[in-house]
């Protein structure tokens, strides 16, 4: 005689509770699961805060709490070394957005794009006809210069 049983299993959802826990939590024996999840929360929301007091906070209330002196020396070193940071952030950024790509030129665009620019900073020009099968070639030579370019900069 053969046994059959069933395959089948019962997976509980991670919200629902038993009956069980749900007796012992009106008792007070056991926390709820909820009460569970919301003081993990709040303690992970006190340690990013503590973590990074300035996350999510723009320039304006920065400098409002300065003028009230609520920011401890500790605090003033921490904003001074992320105004540091910052200023640098965006000075690479502003050497990477002025150096770096290939644009195709018309005429008119030429006086403008190489002559009044060259006297700021370095300009390759390459001048191609698009029949020649080199020309590939030596477009991605000066985009692999580029890269380089750009690597060194920053």
């Amino acid at each position: 005689m053969a046994f059959y049983g069933s395959s089948s299993t019962y997976h509980k959802d991670a919200n629902e509770t038993t009956e069980w826990e749900d007796i012992l939590a009106e008792r007070g024996i056991v926390p709820r699961k909820k009460d569970i999840e919301n003081a993990l929360d709040e303690v992970l929301e006190e340690r990013k805060e503590k973590v990074n007091p300035y996350e999510g906070r723009d320039l304006n209330e920065l400098e409002d709490d300065l003028d009230e002196e609520l920011l401890s020396d500790e605090d003033l070193v921490a904003l001074n070394e992320y105004r540091q940071k910052r200023i640098a952030e965006l000075q690479r950024a502003a050497v990477k957005n002025k150096f770096g790509y290939l644009i195709q030129l018309s005429r008119s665009e030429y006086v403008r794009q190489v002559t009044e620019a060259s006297q700021e900073y370095p300009v390759v020009v390459f001048l191609y006809k698009e029949k020649y099968p080199t020309v590939l070639v030596l477009v991605l030579v000066l985009v692999l210069v580029l890269v380089i370019f750009l690597t060194a900069l920053l």
